[in-house]
Order: C-alpha cells, then sequence, then structure tokens
C-alpha cells in the first residue's frame, strides 16, 4: 500500500484505508489501469474536503490505498473483500474502489452492503442491471450506466441512420448473455411500436445474426477457439448484415475487430461496428486502424461546474504514483 497523501510533520494524522479492487493478472500488470488515476484523486479531493468542513484543519487525513487481487473471478474478489474486512479495526477498510469486472460485483457488492460490513463500493465499469437494486446493493454505486440502460442511445443511431437490421455479437459471460438478450429484447419492442418507427422502417426492423462468441481464456486452446469461433460468426453474418453490436470487456471487443480488419473475406469497411465499452484510451497507435470506424457509446463525462472544478483540482496534484502490486 502507499499514501496518496503524505503526512504532514506534526500533523495529528487519521488514516483512511480504501481497498482498491484490481485484477493483477492484467497485461498491464504493475500500473493502475486508467480510471484509477481520477477516481483516486477524486477521492483525495473529497478527503480533505471533509476535514474542512468538520473542523478539523489542524489535522492531516492520510488516504491509504491497498491493492487487492480480485482475478477478476468471483471468488477471489469475494475472498479479497471479506478479508479486508474481516480484520482489526485499525487495518480494516473504509471503503472499495473497484471492481472492474461485472462478474466480481455481484457477490462482492452484496457482501459489503450486508449489515456488520456496511462499507461502501464505488465500481467505475460493472454494468450488470440488478446491482441497481438498493434493497440488494444498499452501499453499492458506479460511475457508468447499467446494461439496460444502452438501449436507448442505441435505439437512437439506428432510428438516425435507418439501418433496418443489426447483428449483436456478445461474449460467452453470463452478464453479457443477460445484457444482449436484454438488449435485443428492447430494441425490437422499441422500433416496433410506434409510428415514427413504421415511417422509418416500413418493410419491419430485425436483429439478425444474434450470436455467442464463445471462448473461455482459462481453457487450454484458448487462442485458436477464439480465432475459430469468431471466424464462424464472420462467415455466418457477412451477407445479412453491415452493422453489429459487440457486447464484451473492451480487449474482447478490439479482438473481434483485429481478426474481422485481417480477414480478406469479410467486408470490414462496409461494416459499422456499435461497442458499450471501448474508451480513447483503450485506442493505441497498434490498434487505431481497425478502431477507426468504431462507434463507442460509453458515458461522456458530466459539464457541470462541481466536476469540472473537481477535475481541475485533481489535475492540479501530484501525477498518482504506479502502485507495486503484491
Amino acid at each position: 500500500e502507499w499514501p496518496l497523501r503524505p503526512g504532514v510533520d506534526g500533523a495529528t494524522n487519521q488514516e483512511i484505508k480504501v481497498g482498491a479492487l484490481v485484477a493483477f493478472n492484467w497485461e498491464n500488470q504493475g500500473n493502475w489501469p486508467p480510471h484509477y488515476g481520477a477516481i483516486l484523486g477524486a477521492a483525495e479531493e473529497y478527503v480533505r474536503n471533509k476535514a474542512i468542513v468538520r473542523g478539523n484543519t489542524g489535522s492531516d487525513y492520510d488516504l491509504k490505498v491497498e491493492p487487492l487481487d480480485d482475478g477478476c473471478v468471483p471468488k477471489d474478489g469475494i475472498i479479497a473483500v471479506v478479508k479486508a474486512m474481516n480484520t482489526s479495526t485499525s487495518e480494516r477498510v473504509k471503503g472499495f474502489i473497484g471492481p472492474g469486472c461485472s462478474e466480481v460485483c455481484k457477490n462482492t457488492a452484496y457482501i459489503a452492503s450486508k449489515e456488520g460490513f456496511d462499507v461502501p463500493m464505488i465500481s467505475y465499469a460493472c454494468t450488470l442491471d440488478n446491482l441497481s437494486n438498493k434493497k440488494e446493493y444498499s452501499t453499492f454505486a458506479r460511475t457508468v450506466g447499467s446494461a439496460g440502460s444502452n438501449a436507448a442511445p442505441v435505439i437512437r443511431i439506428i432510428k438516425y441512420m435507418r439501418w433496418e437490421r443489426v447483428g449483436i455479437i456478445y461474449r460467452s459471460l453470463g452478464l453479457y448473455e443477460e445484457a444482449a438478450a436484454n438488449l435485443k429484447s428492447d430494441i425490437e419492442t422499441e422500433l416496433d411500436k410506434d409510428e415514427e418507427s413504421k415511417e422509418l422502417f416500413p418493410e419491419g426492423f430485425k436483429v439478425v445474426c444474434f450470436k455467442v462468441w464463445y471462448y473461455n481464456t482459462n481453457d487450454e486452446g484458448s487462442e485458436q477457439m477464439k480465432n475459430k469461433t469468431a471466424e464462424d460468426i464472420r462467415k455466418e453474418c457477412k451477407d445479412e448484415v453491415r452493422v453489429f453490436i459487440i457486447l464484451g470487456y473492451d480487449a474482447d471487443v478490439i479482438d473481434f475487430l483485429r481478426l474481422a480488419f485481417h480477414d480478406e473475406s469479410f467486408p470490414f469497411t462496409e461494416t459499422a461496428f456499435i461497442t458499450l465499452e471501448v474508451t480513447v484510451s483503450t485506442v493505441t497507435e497498434e490498434t487505431k486502424d481497425y478502431t477507426r470506424g468504431l462507434i463507442s457509446l460509453v458515458p461522456k463525462s458530466p459539464e457541470n461546474d462541481i466536476f469540472i472544478n473537481l477535475t481541475e483540482s485533481v489535475r492540479k496534484k501530484k501525477k498518482v504514483p504506479t502502485a507495486t502490486l503484491r
């Protein structure tokens, strides 16, 4: 762990300890995911302001962050969270930042909200619809919308572009299977009921090529399976549709686009792709060729004065250091 704000000499320090749930096995192991810098900076600003509000201006609050490995696996996340909460008072965390994986959120957020713990958890990436249930997840909050809330912008784009058919491709994980089914149902229901849709699509609207992209990263031969199943989807769908909505982690989306881009038999330049997870920071020099035409519906940061002032104050602070994950 490392202090985000070192104590001031001669000050009485009060430590606020936060557990940062992150998968240590990420490709950028050893570095904080880009989202963490902004969240931790905002947390630091909050702690400083809280001290002033309480009148404790003679004290300095240390915000200490303890990296916790959730492995992007539900079981590992549960172990990490319970361990962090079920310890001596001095060592116990006061809250969690993360997880970044929805499958981990489902169980850890439930445990953190239970009586006896009541520990806040703020995720920047968990999109499962049922996490919005405040009876079950009373201390959970997130800085992104739920998967179900993404239907509205997709429908607006479909109407604007007058696409009569779209395909939905989704990764073989429970959260994306649920999100894909809900998205398909919401789009078809909405585009079948109003007069505007009947005028836009006189021959009707259809979701065609509703396909699961199956592979398990823990299986031997995963890379071959991923490539083969993606190839099968492209072969089956390339003559049916020219618009695809891809549901999966950002790395999954990038992988699918990379494989399609290098497939000479697939009409890549004539095809539109929509995703709900790929951020600007994900696009690199290496990936820019096959993400150039991607429509990404990642929520935009608000532009109100409170957010702008907070963001500016965070930017002025010393750069968030790289954490030593151990």
